[in-house]
């Protein structure tokens, strides 16, 4: 689940990045505290979505599809804010990095142990739960 997490938040991260140096040009020192408070922020709505499912599901007789149903308001109106978004497309020089070239690396890695762990890693996170 870690190297999961990093793959899925280091995408935010980057874009996040670009956006704070260099499309609003803001000072590279204000980095830290804005991730800070975003990790702050994210587990405070992490907490408060579980409270509010948990509300939903008592006030339903225990329907277990309470709190799916009630993110479909949420869910609305977050994607009409998000279709307003300018979309990042890049500079030339981002362009030109293609899947291929980045599955490349793969190949030219001389470290053996790292691309066992990866794929450990990759193959543990692929297997069904038995469970389901």
């Amino acid at each position: 689940m870690g190297i999961n997490a990093s793959i899925l938040s280091s995408v935010f991260s980057v874009w996040y990045m670009h956006e704070h140096l260099e499309r609003f040009r803001f000072p590279r020192e204000w980095l830290n505290s804005t991730f800070t408070t975003a990790t702050f922020l994210n587990g405070v709505t992490a907490i408060m979505a579980g409270a509010v499912a948990d509300i939903g599901v008592q006030l339903t007789a225990n329907n277990p599809l309470a709190p799916f149903l009630m993110m479909i308001p949420v869910f609305i109106i977050s994607a009409s804010y998000v279709m307003e978004w300018e979309e990042n497309r890049g500079t030339e020089h981002t362009k030109q990095i293609t899947f291929v070239s980045s599955l490349n690396v793969c190949f030219y890695l001389k470290d053996m142990k790292l691309v066992l762990v990866s794929n450990c890693s990759v193959t543990f996170q692929s297997t069904p739960d038995p469970t389901f």
